[in-house]
């Protein structure tokens, strides 16, 4: 998805003050359709949630769209994205309504190519093809599962409005987990790379990853997202241990001194009671040395 248009942001502030798109639409002067139009995106870019209770529907800011709206951050400052994923079904029955899409002629066959629900879709001689919107998100196979998800309710709505039936629908190619990376940013204006993993390059208008696996995708998140918060929270905690080592070392220097001071007042104790006894057996002695002087007497 490209740059969104300058009222997006509008749309998103509104939705936070807890306005609905209808009121948002006549606030902005914008077609209802369009304003619901732009909170889908958002709601797959991972702006926005929705929570549904009973007949009403609240629209809720993520943490990542309040940080995106207040924070300002560009559009480059996103959530993974997952793009180029198409799913294709085998055509089993009709169409019996005739398609009508936009013919395009091939060598030896033609395709239709069309537009519904918003999602671009193909039919070939034998199949439907889906290829899914964008869709934003922090966990890989959670944004795997909803795209999935989008290309069957598509696949569903085709066989009502054109009266097919449908085979159970299979991956045409590996997904494309698109990440934001500031080494792709320097290094992609000057080369592509690419290998079984992804490829690296500056297609989307800065630099980028490809990658095809969401465990590829998870490690990269945990590596230079997560990671990185628990090593300050490590850095933190180590810091503070030093604090609490410190002042454990100067309670004990403070200990210690006052063993050695009560070490010293025993020693001086003993030293007064050893003079205290001697000057008592001396009297004692002097007492007993009168008595036997008066005796002789």
């Amino acid at each position: 998805m490209r740059e969104p248009p300058a009222f997006f942001r509008k749309i998103l502030e509104l939705l936070d003050a807890g306005n609905y798109p209808s009121k948002i639409a006549r606030m902005l002067n914008l077609s209802p359709r369009r304003v619901h139009y732009w909170i889908k995106k958002a709601e797959k870019q991972g702006l926005i949630k929705l929570d549904k209770k009973d007949v009403i529907t609240l629209y809720q800011l993520t943490p990542y769209g309040k940080e995106y709206l207040y924070k300002k951050l560009t559009w480059r400052d996103r959530l993974p994205r997952l793009h180029s994923f198409s799913w294709k079904y085998p055509i089993l029955d009709g169409p019996r309504v005739p398609v009508d899409w936009k013919r395009v002629e091939m060598r030896n066959w033609s395709r239709f190519v069309g537009t519904e629900l918003g999602v671009r879709v193909e039919k070939t001689t034998r199949h439907i093809i889906v290829h899914a919107d964008e869709i934003r998100g922090e966990d890989p196979y959670e944004i795997y599962y909803l795209a999935r998800r989008e290309c069957d309710r598509v696949a569903r709505y085709l066989e009502q409005k054109f009266g097919m039936r449908l085979g159970i629908g299979e991956r045409m190619r590996k997904p494309h987990y698109g990440i934001y990376d500031p080494v792709a940013e320097k290094v992609g204006k000057f080369i592509e790379f690419s290998d079984d993993l992804g490829k690296m390059d500056f297609s989307e208008g800065y630099g980028e990853l490809d990658l095809y696996d969401p465990r590829t995708v998870k490690n990269y998140l945990i590596t230079f997202t997560t990671l990185p918060d628990l090593v300050k929270r490590q850095e933190h905690e180590l810091s503070e241990i030093k604090d609490s080592l410190k002042l454990f070392a100067k309670g004990m220097e403070q200990h210690m001194a006052m063993i050695q001071e009560i070490r010293e007042l025993v020693k001086e104790l003993r030293e007064v009671q050893r003079r205290s006894l001697w000057s008592r057996l001396s009297r004692w002695f002097k007492g007993i040395i009168r008595r036997l002087s008066h005796k002789k007497s």
